[in-house]
């Protein structure tokens, strides 16, 4: 008798590996991981210790499913896979979920805190671009995808694995609402999808549809220079009948009902009437007299999906008769989400009707800068969370919000105003347009139609008290101020009748102010950037200058005092003493003329002026003390082309043009 022995223990192993590995991305399979999960489970209650699960579900993937291939998809979450393996924590578990899920889940001590460093790997992970392989071979252009979660927490959100897994998913269709975003589970999120109330109010808003319970409110945006009303935002409302008579009514919040609306696809119904009930109430103010007022409106990413939207937004304008130039969509950072190619067509398409673009809510979504720049908005608003915030630290990122907008030639419109103190802080900073509880909160169109006439009112008085537009001109205060300041002074007497308004700053300020509509003219230091609003230029000579008792020893460092970085000053000075190999260091830097001329004076350093900033106790450099002669530098007078012209305008052109070439040396 023969015995023959083999060992299946290998092959036994590899199919056991086999059954639990997800096939198309090599990750552990979900039946798995909720063994492993358990296991986590019952050592983190034996330890008192915590653990995360993070549910991770892939934004806009089923697109791919259904333009090109489930094999097209499979091999983009292939790519996935891979590179989420490489960044996860070590010894966390990472498998694939339903679809296009990923789940996550390890063992810590402090369960928060390493939840929030894994999201913001996650996070970062998937913003580079994804090439996409077709079934054929062909590699077409990488696509970029954004990922939303949802994140629990043991033991704070349960302690039985089921319980967990649950809340893990509710958490998650709450953030995929909000796409490309993270949230925690709350009993919020809990409630929106499975409450049976929200059958219940999905159903009474088909009904609010039909029977219009829905109405707008009207919220003022003020002009923050001069108090004048420029436009006004819809705002929904809903009048929810009770269970009683008519009276029994309670106004809904859209916070409670446009998550439903926008889950169902009622959104687009409701948005369309939004933007119709809109156009028509301001076409109706119009035919009633009063002075035309932009009226902003927003439209969801949902609706803005929707391949028809053009069409729909022309239609409307057909039927109510209102001006394309009176009407502006408001979007929010979320639709950068999207294909960036099809937003921006959709997006020049409605500029090309005349109506105006708005980026909503600016730094609480996607916040990409590539983006801002490449879409062709003309407004941002800033998010009213950063407006009531009254820390220091927010109040910097506010500033740079703004010079980030104002460097993109953006009209700027901060949202929840609701004091004074706020309202002039935000006009120094430069916005433009104010809204929020300051000025008003949203109220009916009868309601309304109070601060319609009020600025009607405004209208009157200014044509009868300015019968000529103040002529708005800037001056800079990093070349000849006092000498230019001195040429108005004489301009004002010689001409009482031409009203002025004069601003002086920075010239890259001031030529920043003109494009953005705030300034009529203005002199500055020429940047080849801006060369289209150009009328004259000048080259003027700058020189080096020192105090009278300044000695610098042959070899020795040269103390500077210098404008900002970027400034033409600075940046001759720097290239001619690094050419002359002569080495230098800043002493002093102000962007104010007048604090360099006193830094000069003091026996500071050396500095480079023009000869109609010298004073007395300054002597001049040449090349026989070891500073080469400096690059002239090109002055400008900008002027703009928007309803600029007459007599009055070419008088200050022609006497700025005059003192100007008159002291240029």
């Amino acid at each position: 008798m023969a015995y023959i022995h083999t060992d299946v223990t290998k092959e036994r192993k590899a199919q056991r590996l086999i059954e639990v590995t997800d096939r198309v991305t090599g990750l552990p399979t979900f039946e798995y991981f909720e063994q492993q999960l358990a296991k986590i489970l019952e050592d983190a209650k034996e330890r008192s210790s915590e653990f995360y699960g993070i549910r991770i579900k892939v934004d806009r993937f089923q697109a791919i499913n259904e333009i090109y291939s489930i094999e097209t998809g499979d091999r983009l979450l292939r790519q996935m896979a891979i590179r989420l393996k490489e960044v996860v924590p070590n010894g966390a578990l990472l498998t694939r979920g339903q679809g296009n899920e990923f789940f996550l889940a390890e063992a810590c001590n402090k369960s928060q805190a390493a939840a929030e460093r894994s999201v913001l790997i996650l996070q970062d992970v998937m913003k580079e671009s994804f090439p996409l392989e077709l079934d054929h071979g062909e590699t077409v252009e990488e696509m970029s995808f954004t990922a939303s979660a949802g994140v629990v927490l043991y033991p704070k959100d349960g302690s039985e694995l089921g319980e967990l897994l649950t809340k893990s998913q509710l958490a998650l269709q709450y953030a995929a609402q909000q796409g490309n975003s993270y949230r925690y589970f709350d009993w919020r999120a809990a409630r929106r999808k499975v409450n049976r109330d929200v059958i219940r109010l999905e159903a009474d808003l088909r009904v609010a549809l039909e029977k219009d319970q829905f109405e707008l409110h009207y919220q003022p945006q003020v002009d923050l220079e001069t108090g004048r009303l420029t436009g006004t935002e819809a705002l929904i409302r809903w009048r929810r009948p009770g269970s009683g008579d008519s009276s029994d009514s309670h106004v809904v919040s859209p916070d409670d009902f446009i998550p439903v609306a926008e889950d169902t696809g009622l959104i687009i119904p409701i948005g369309h009437w939004v933007v119709k009930e809109a156009c028509r109430q301001a076409k109706s103010w119009q035919e009633a007299g009063y002075p035309p007022v932009t009226m902003s409106v927003n439209i969801s990413v949902v609706e803005f999906r929707q391949q028809d939207l053009v069409e729909r937004i022309q239609q409307v304008l057909d039927e109510t008769g209102l001006a394309a130039e009176w009407l502006e969509l408001e979007v929010t950072e979320s639709i950068v989400a999207d294909d960036i190619e099809r937003i921006t067509k959709v997006l020049d398409e409605l500029k090309a009707l005349g109506i105006g673009v708005a980026i909503d809510d600016f730094g609480t979504g996607y916040s990409s800068l590539s983006y801002l720049t490449r879409l062709p908005f003309d407004k941002l608003k800033i998010d009213q969370s950063f407006v009531r915030n009254t820390d220091r630290q927010n109040w910097a990122i506010v500033r740079a919000v703004v010079q980030l907008a104002r460097s993109l030639e953006l009209k700027i419109v901060a949202e929840g105003i609701e004091t004074m103190e706020s309202m002039h802080q935000l006009r120094d900073l430069g916005c433009h347009i104010g809204q929020g509880y300051y000025f008003s909160r949203p109220v009916p169109a009868t309601k309304f139609v109070e601060y319609l006439e009020e600025n009607q009112n405004q209208h009157l008085n200014s044509a009868s008290t300015e019968s000529r537009k103040i002529f708005r001109v800037g001056l800079p205060t990093d070349y000849g101020l006092s000498y230019l300041n001195s040429r108005l002074a004489e301009f004002r007497q010689a001409h009482t009748d031409v009203p002025l308004r004069v601003r002086c700053d920075l010239s890259e300020q001031l030529v920043e102010s003109l494009a953005l509509g705030e300034l009529d003219t203005v002199v500055a230091i020429a940047q080849e950037a801006n060369e289209d609003q150009l009328s004259a230029t000048w080259e003027v000579k700058p020189i080096w200058v020192a105090s009278l008792d300044l000695t610098l020893n042959d070899g020795e460092a040269v103390p500077l005092i210098v404008h900002p970085e970027g400034c033409e000053y600075r940046k001759r000075m720097v290239e001619c003493l690094n050419a002359a190999e002569r080495a230098w260091y800043v002493s002093y830097q102000s962007p104010d003329l007048a604090s360099l001329q006193e830094a000069v004076v003091n026996g500071m350093g050396v500095s480079a002026l023009t000869r109609v900033t010298l004073e007395e106790r300054m002597r001049i450099l040449d090349a026989d003390q070891g500073f080469p002669a400096l690059r002239n530098i090109t002055i400008g007078l900008y002027t703009t082309d928007k309803g600029q012209s007459g007599d009055e305008v070419d008088l200050i052109n022609d006497w700025l043009s005059e003192s100007l070439a008159r002291d240029r040396h």
